[in-house]
């Protein structure tokens, strides 16, 4: 299969779930995760952007998302608020 000239970009909208007060929240991560596919069979790349990293143009009022992941927890350590590299 011939490979594409611009991949196939999808986003994923990361939320994480959790319970205050007994109600359960969903806390909108920073980052979106995003995949590349060429359609030639080669690795899918992937790669964490930050919310909003796309320039939306003048047209578009608001992100768009192929997909959205809901985690107990964060599923990216070094993204967690408050996070120290040692």
């Amino acid at each position: 299969m011939p490979r594409l000239s611009q991949p196939i970009r999808r986003t994923a909208a990361i939320f994480v779930k959790s319970v205050s007060e007994g109600e359960e929240t969903f806390r909108r991560e920073p980052y979106n995760v995003v995949t590349l596919d060429y359609g030639d069979g080669t690795a899918i790349n992937s790669f964490v952007e930050p919310t909003g990293g796309r320039a939306l143009s003048p047209l578009e009022r608001e992100e768009k998302y192929d997909e959205v992941r809901i985690y107990d927890s964060t599923p990216f350590l070094k993204t967690q608020i408050g996070y120290i590299r040692s």
